[in-house]
């Protein structure tokens, strides 16, 4: 038998450990040996339902050393699993609704490390600045289905755990930590180290820890017990799951689909495929990619024949059945305000939270609100094709907006800039500074300095008033740097020259100007353009990017620096709304704009609560306090599960929660053909979904 693993189980303490190796050795019938392998111990926890099992043993918190940063990724290297799973004891943060013994299984991991200590109106303030990272979504699922449909033992709860490198037993610091992250269901040490190694590794991972303590001070209180009693109950849960279903762990290595159990759908296996990836990481973004599938699909056509045809996007729910949140309802107000009141009021509103939590519906209801009165240009990052760089997606919104004023366009100051800039480029790529043709390679350097590269890196962009330094040029920027040439600056510098000097932009101060600067000149007139066809059509201009998580970094320091910072449209009759997963104000330069101009709105959708569940489920005829219960476990208040359930309702059938996920992604399809053609960014679309209809969200 080689030493190659399926899945990893990774503890920290003795008691976690030792609950493992007892789990594994009564099932597997399986006498536990320890190795070594590349210096470091493994257990060989035998095979339970044809799973490879080794564990190895981390110490204490993430970046330590042999912490389990370095015990994870080490693990990885030796074993080359497919999935790891940390097992082990946390603390529970409510002991009103939680109990000793209670499972934690992460949806994500919140790093309260990451802080910004400052102060504000005179008092001391403290922000979050690490992203909420995502378990695997098929390890999730797969522990889910299991809860659902097998698990009877200790109440299993799915959410937002806290990782930190601090070992919490004081409950005036744990009650901090839980206003940082309201939604957290407990906290423990190692996760953020869990993440980081399978990040870089490409390899899936997942936490599950069971609450041993309340981190209020009384941690000896009971501690032993308390500890064996969680340990056990996370090493039985992980088990138990492991043997729920057969997983095709050959199949994953070779790049396939595994098909064997029932939380692998044939709806999931159509799911759109993503680029250099191996298949396990890559159903992160598949399922990511999902909602923005549907989303475009109903925005398609917004813009036809010179006509402004309102967005498809509509409320899923009926209105008799809709439950109008409290910050959704702000920012419906505050944004119809900001449209009469431009010049006092925000002018980007954010809009985010995981993947089907109500953005797309509560961007419809704010489109259909201003039905006939508002134009609306949009973009969807994950499926409109070709709008990588700031100038692209310029260039995009720009053409939609000339769509809507038909056959008369104007002579706007976008498209008279732009025809200056591609008509110098031209020259410039076509013929030296003496009027010599020049050869095919400076061509390609002048075209893609002017085309791509200026808009990736911060070589080619002026500096203004306080630009930040934190471009990601590992990318597709470094790769376009590497194309270029190999010393930059000389590049940038022999380019400047040739502005200078060459015959088609020599002694023409205005096109000199526009060619050294032209990230900041183009962008100064796009936004006069949308001024101009605002005016035009004496109606507001909003433009609406949405899944702006996929977004590059660089694109999203255009947008706050250029457009938004630099150009006069937070007086004019045009707004933005930015759709996606993360917070804008997670990044220091959209948090230092907003705290100097007050551009910014955000609004945050969560899952519903115990209670707005309850509400729901009533009103659409559902009654039965087990089944109330039991409804909201299994969804987790997520709502657009809550509308599958709804609609399974209206329509008389069963509700089947077997099929977990399975479902959701069936809804999902709907309207989009199976037989699916290539599409943007390495994702596929189909014609279908184009046009055909969408599933709702709500």
């Amino acid at each position: 038998m080689t030493d190659k693993a399926d899945v990893l189980i990774v503890t920290v303490t003795k008691v976690e450990s030792r609950a493992v190796i007892k789990a594994f050795e009564q099932e597997a019938n399986h006498q536990v040996t320890q190795k070594s392998i590349s210096d470091r111990v493994y257990f060989d926890l035998g095979t339970v339902n044809g799973t490879r099992v080794f564990l190895t043993q981390s110490e204490m918190g993430s970046s330590g050393l042999n912490a389990s940063s370095q015990t994870v990724g080490k693990g990885i290297e030796a074993l080359s699993p497919l999935a790891v799973i940390m097992v082990g004891i946390a603390f529970g943060v409510n002991e009103d609704k939680q109990a000793i013994g209670d499972i934690l299984v992460t949806e994500q991991l919140c790093n309260y490390e990451l802080q910004r200590l400052g102060t504000q109106d005179g008092q001391s303030q403290t922000i979050l600045r690490g992203d909420k990272t995502h378990a695997s979504p098929w390890l999730l699922n797969l522990f889910k289905s299991f809860d659902v449909r097998q698990w009877d033992g200790a109440e299993v709860r799915f959410g937002v755990v806290l990782t930190g490198e601090k070992l919490v037993d004081n409950i005036d610091f744990r009650d901090q930590l839980r206003s940082f992250e309201p939604e957290a269901i407990g906290g423990e040490m190692e996760g953020a180290g869990l993440y980081i190694a399978c990040q870089n590794k490409k390899v899936d991972w997942i936490l599950v820890k069971s609450i041993c303590d309340w981190a209020d001070g009384n941690k000896a209180q009971d501690k032993k017990r308390r500890q064996q009693t969680a340990a056990k109950n996370a090493a039985d849960f992980v088990i138990e799951a492991l043997k729920f279903i057969q997983i095709d762990w050959q199949g994953k290595r070779d790049g396939k689909t595994g098909r064997q159990g029932e939380w692998e759908s044939e709806a999931q296996s159509r799911l759109p495929v993503v680029q250099n990836r191996d298949d396990n990481t890559a159903i992160e973004q598949r399922l990511a990619s999902l909602e923005t599938q549907f989303a475009e699909a109903q925005a398609h056509k917004e813009v036809q024949n010179g006509k402004n045809l309102q967005s498809k996007l509509r409320s899923p729910v009926p209105d008799e059945y809709y439950i109008e949140r409290d910050e959704a309802q702000r920012l419906l107000q505050r944004f119809a305000t900001a449209l009469k009141e431009p010049h006092k009021q925000p002018l980007l509103f954010n809009i985010y939270g995981i993947g089907g939590v109500g953005k797309t519906t509560l961007l419809g209801r704010l489109q259909q609100a201003h039905t006939g009165k508002v134009d609306f240009l949009r973009v969807c990052f994950a499926k409109t094709p070709d709008i990588n760089t700031p100038l692209k997606l310029m260039r995009n919104l720009h053409r939609q907006a000339q769509e809507l004023i038909g056959v008369a366009k104007l002579a706007d100051a976008f498209t008279q800039q732009e025809q200056q800039f591609e008509a110098a480029l031209f020259e410039l790529s076509q013929t030296s500074v003496d009027g010599k043709e020049i050869n095919p390679e400076e061509a390609r350097k002048i075209t893609n300095w002017f085309q791509r590269f200026i808009w990736l890196t911060p070589t080619g962009i002026t500096t203004t008033s306080r630009k930040s330094k934190s471009w990601d040029i590992s990318g597709s920027g470094f790769a376009a740097l590497s194309a270029i040439a190999d010393d930059t600056e000389d590049l940038q510098e022999w380019i400047q020259q040739r502005v200078r000097h060459h015959p088609a932009t020599k002694d023409k101060p205005q096109l000199q100007a526009l060619m050294l600067e032209p990230v900041a000149r183009l962008t100064q007139a796009f936004a006069e353009s949308l001024i101009q066809f605002a005016q035009n059509r004496a109606k507001p201009l909003v433009l609406v990017l949405d899944t702006y998580e996929r977004a590059q970094s660089y694109l999203n320091q255009w947008l706050w620096q250029y457009l938004v910072e630099d150009t006069p449209l937070a007086s004019a009759p045009v707004r933005l709304v930015v759709v996606g997963r993360q917070k804008l104000q997670a990044d220091e330069g959209w948090r230092k704009l907003n705290q100097d101009r007050q551009l910014l709105y955000e609004v945050q959708l969560v899952k519903f609560i115990k209670k707005q569940t309850q509400n729901y489920l009533k009103q659409i005829g559902i009654k039965k306090g087990a089944t109330l219960d039991k409804i909201h476990k299994v969804t987790q208040g997520l709502p657009y599960y809550l509308n599958w359930v709804r609609e399974q309702q209206e329509q008389g059938k069963e509700l089947d929660f077997s099929q977990g996920n399975q479902a959701i992604a069936k809804l999902l399809l709907q309207g989009i053909d199976t037989t699916a053609r290539p599409g943007p960014a390495g994702t596929t679309c189909s014609a279908a979904s184009l046009s055909g209809p969408c599933s709702p969200t709500t």
